[in-house]
């Protein structure tokens, strides 16, 4: 779900047990990696078969948030979760998928939105403050003690991250993540995802086709999916984490050509006299190396 899906829904969750606590942590590993944009269901279910492995009753975290801040709910918030040590009975546990440790994963503003706005709604949930209801895992020992902020050689690990929101001190969290709490507490948070959505008839090669639009700031943006419908691929490349649409009927990339299409390319192109750049444009298309041979086999 969205930050503001979440936000209803939590408004309207009937939670049992006391809440005192919400814990932020990074998952470390999976980092973002591991994330591909589409598998958030893999990543959870692999999180809690680890979890299962090392003898939890169920997946450690009662929410995760994704990289592309999409929220997923994990163990029942009337669970206790099994995220900190000394804060678990009356925690809620936020597991942020990635490694915020310094030279580990730059935080998307996508995950940053949600990691402010679901803390912010459980907090306003419970009737929690940012100056107490909120803590970093980093600030606990290995026996569940409370240091109140990140000592190194003394807490139990570095979670959330060095570098998450400025670092993983209890300074670091006053200067730059407590601020962005108050402000969305208080509902003067600028909102990442502040935007109207409507269905538009939209003009795409020609056509018209009913699209999600997004207005924002006086512009329209269509959503990649909705090319989908006018013959368009939608691609995500995970190791560079770049999406791309691929142009109906074409091929994307470097097209691989054997010696009996190569033959029949110099012969169309010699006999119709055509650019190299032409070439190119014909062999990107679906199915160029048939024509191609077509064309050579009819300029004989």
């Amino acid at each position: 779900m969205t930050a503001a899906e979440f936000e209803s829904w939590i408004a309207s969750q009937r939670v049992t047990r006391g809440i005192r606590l919400v814990q932020l942590h990074h998952t470390w590993s999976p980092a973002y990696a591991q994330f591909n944009g589409s598998n958030h269901f893999t990543l959870q279910s692999n999180m809690k078969s680890y979890h299962l492995s090392i003898g939890y009753a169920d997946i450690a975290q009662n929410l995760t948030i994704f990289p592309d801040g999409q929220i997923m709910t994990g163990r029942s918030l009337n669970t206790a979760p099994a995220g900190c040590v000394g804060a678990n009975i009356n925690g809620i546990c936020i597991e942020n998928v990635g490694n915020f440790d310094v030279g580990g994963d730059t935080m998307t503003d996508e995950q940053k939105n949600a990691i402010v706005r679901v803390t912010a709604a459980l907090l306003k949930k419970f009737g929690l403050s940012p100056e107490s209801g909120v803590t970093y895992h980093a600030w606990w020992t290995e026996g569940g003690t409370s240091l109140g902020t990140y000592i190194a050689g003394r807490s139990c690990k570095t979670c959330p991250g060095t570098a998450f929101f400025g670092g993983n001190t209890r300074a670091s969290y006053d200067k730059c993540l407590k601020p962005l709490l108050v402000a969305a507490m208080n509902g003067s948070y600028q909102k990442e995802d502040d935007e109207v959505t409507q269905k538009k008839n939209v003009c795409i090669d020609g056509k018209n086709y009913t699209c999600d639009v997004i207005m924002k700031e006086g512009s329209n943006y269509v959503q990649l999916a909705d090319l989908a419908q006018a013959g368009y691929g939608v691609t995500y490349d995970a190791k560079t984490k770049v999406p791309g649409i691929v142009a109906p009927m074409t091929r994307p990339g470097d097209i691989a050509v054997d010696e009996e299409t190569q033959q029949a390319l110099e012969a169309v192109q010699h006999a119709a006299g055509l650019t190299a750049e032409t070439m190119v444009y014909l062999m990107q298309y679906r199915y160029g190396d048939d024509l191609v041979k077509k064309l050579a086999a009819a300029v004989k």
